[in-house]
């Protein structure tokens, strides 16, 4: 009987402490996307710099098929 009650028990808290885990991740998540430089930032400038590695690509390919006589 009591190793039912502490096996209940047991499970209890791990349920709590999962709660905790996961509330404190949404926490964390949130204080990193509204700081001036958190993660928006990050995220925005990394996407320039892949636009802009892109944009590099795209010039340099066009200017290689007219310095070859116009051909591809």
């Amino acid at each position: 009987m009591l190793k039912k009650i502490y096996q209940r028990l047991k499970q209890k808290g791990q349920g709590v402490v999962e709660y905790a885990l996961l509330l404190g991740l949404v926490a964390v998540i949130v204080v990193g996307f509204t700081t001036d430089k958190g993660l928006i930032s990050t995220f925005q400038t990394t996407l320039e710099n892949v636009v802009g590695h892109f944009t590099t690509f795209n010039k340099a390919y066009d200017n290689v098929g007219t310095n070859n006589g116009g051909g591809t």
